[in-house]
């Protein structure tokens, strides 16, 4: 199940927040077992993706398979469900119901596919005269969605599909996998949290908290040389596109427009060049800074030049980096929101795909060969269309 590295993700941090790992027995948390809601038939039942209990008797209830509200005194306060394809219409449609039936305080679901599956990337209800009433959804400056949970006292976030725990008290975030899975620890063979005991010694890291744990992790990046490779592709392909430029390239400017709008495709090769060490020094948590002496691009004999210049550099400032620095979090320039360090390096990919496409931009309107970034045209493409529908 896809979903299973939020699930992990979610319930350590609530593991850390509120359990302290298990060691608090007047706090029951768990995964996956079923909460039943008929005395008179235990196979009536249903299974939140993660369940929260304050005030209750953990080491009691940890015995048994299922969790019987009747039986503890109370249902559980908290239920989050975490996005999938095969059970979102059940999550959105029928637990809703059902959750308010048993009591539950309140009712969450979390999207990591960015509301593909629930329609919305982050929700939660809070339970007044037994209909789920809609908590406000703020999102900050860097695009992080918080609800603040007033059962919890603390903000759920979605960040770019990954859920982290954000103390307003503290001003903190916290995250406990960084993007990975959790450390698998002891369970029971029926599937609950027994014995869930902190087997990874945690830290802090800047604002959150990460498990020190070995395994594979399972963001987008892992590795400052992997992004390099990749960085190393989108810096061929700029090149490849700005060796196409006829001479007449060298002195062309937009005819109308005012600041970075009028710029010349010179003034355009010498933003890219500065901005990939811009980038780099907020990644290395130097502040956000263009003051790399970037080589003259007055001439067109400069760019090529310029940009394997910049491209070399670069990789110096990234060669010697760690890999914690991919999900340590940068403040931003112009508000208190942060970045992780992953993203930083992403922005810089899209900034520069942003200004190579400007400049490709502007050859077709002048009638300039424009590469194709892949070698094939859409009219070659509209060719092959026949044989790939299996009629040759």
């Amino acid at each position: 199940m896809h979903q299973n590295r939020e699930i992990r993700e979610i319930t350590g941090l609530l593991a850390a927040r509120f359990t302290e790992f298990d060691t608090r027995p007047d706090v029951f948390l768990d995964d996956g077992s079923f909460i039943c809601y008929d005395p008179s038939n235990l196979n009536v039942r249903v299974s939140p993706d993660v369940y929260l209990v304050f005030g209750v008797d953990a080491e009691a209830i940890r015995p048994r398979s299922l969790y019987l509200p009747w039986a503890v005194g109370k249902p559980p306060d908290f239920a989050l469900e975490v996005a999938s394809e095969s059970t979102s219409p059940v999550d959105t449609n029928r637990k809703p119901g059902i959750y308010a039936a048993i009591g539950v305080s309140e009712f969450w679901r979390f999207d990591p596919s960015g509301g593909q599956c629930y329609g919305e990337m982050l929700w939660s209800g809070q339970l007044v005269d037994g209909v789920y009433q809609t908590l406000p959804l703020t999102t900050e400056p860097d695009g992080i969605l918080k609800v603040y949970s007033p059962l919890l006292r603390i903000s759920l976030c979605w960040d770019e599909g990954w859920p982290l725990l954000y103390d307003p008290a503290a001003g903190a975030y916290s995250e406990i996998g960084a993007r990975s899975t959790l450390p698998v620890t002891p369970r029971r063979s029926n599937g609950t949290l027994r014995g869930r005991r902190l087997n990874a010694s945690v830290k802090n890291c800047d604002d959150g908290m990460r498990a020190e744990v070995q395994g594979e992790t399972n963001t987008m990046l892992n590795d400052p040389q992997e992004f390099l490779r990749y960085f190393d592709s989108i810096h061929r392909r700029t090149l490849r596109d700005i060796e196409a430029l006829p001479p007449p390239a060298e002195d062309w400017a937009p005819p109308v427009g005012e600041g970075e709008k009028s710029w010349s495709i010179a003034q355009i090769v010498h933003h890219i060049c500065e901005s990939r060490m811009y980038f780099a020094r907020a990644y290395r948590n130097e502040g956000w800074l263009y003051d790399w002496p970037v080589p003259s691009t007055e001439r067109q004999s400069g760019w090529i030049p310029a940009l394997e210049e910049s491209h070399a550099e670069f990789h110096r400032r990234l060669d010697d980096t760690p890999p914690e620095w991919l999900w340590r979090r940068i403040k931003m320039i112009d508000t208190d929101g942060t970045l992780s360090g992953w993203r930083i390096l992403m922005m810089l990919i899209e900034h520069e795909v942003h200004h190579r496409s400007q400049i490709d931009t502007y050859s077709g309107l002048n009638g300039w060969d424009v590469p194709q970034i892949y070698g094939r045209t859409r009219e070659r493409i509209d060719e092959l269309q026949e044989s790939q529908r299996g009629g040759a």
